[in-house]
């Protein structure tokens, strides 16, 4: 197999949003900001990356950090539903992270619900495997490898 020989950010260059602010992601109440200073990318994934018409599932945001090679994988999701969330951020791993495409640095997922998620345990099944992805992708598994909050989410990308 050959190894991939392009960041994720040069394969996607063409639905690339690129800046050295903040990064606000929003939708229907839902917010995701991540502090930055350095350039960084940011892509739709549904809907740009991956058409309207694709009946796969995927998340809704990505963000690469040009200077760290971190991917940062977004799902702002209506309700509570969080092992859906963490699915469809499983499933958008599959699509984006191809053999052509060199391996970030880290991989980081972000979950922000509209509603209160409840009880963290037991992880499900699709948690249980968002980690599993994670862990393969990132060499180890640390619990800020996935955060997730109701209404917003703000942190400093690194």
């Amino acid at each position: 197999m050959k190894k991939p020989t392009k960041r994720f950010d040069e394969v996607y260059a063409d639905f690339a949003h690129k800046t050295t602010q903040d990064v606000v992601l929003s939708e229907k109440g839902k917010k995701y900001i991540g502090r930055n200073l350095k350039p960084v990318d940011y892509f739709h994934v549904d809907g740009d990356i991956v058409p309207k018409n694709d009946p796969r599932m995927r998340c809704d945001f990505s963000i690469f950090t040009e200077e760290t090679s971190n991917l940062y994988l977004i799902e702002l999701k209506g309700g509570n539903n969080l092992a859906h969330a963490a699915k469809q951020i499983s499933m958008a791993i599959e699509i984006l992270l191809t053999d052509e495409v060199m391996k970030p640095n880290n991989t980081y997922a972000r979950i922000v619900l509209s509603k209160s998620p409840g009880s963290q345990l037991p992880l499900s099944v699709e948690e249980k495997i968002l980690r599993q992805k994670l862990h393969r992708l990132n060499g180890s598994f640390k619990e800020g490898h996935i955060q997730k909050q109701s209404k917003r989410l703000e942190e400093k990308l690194i």
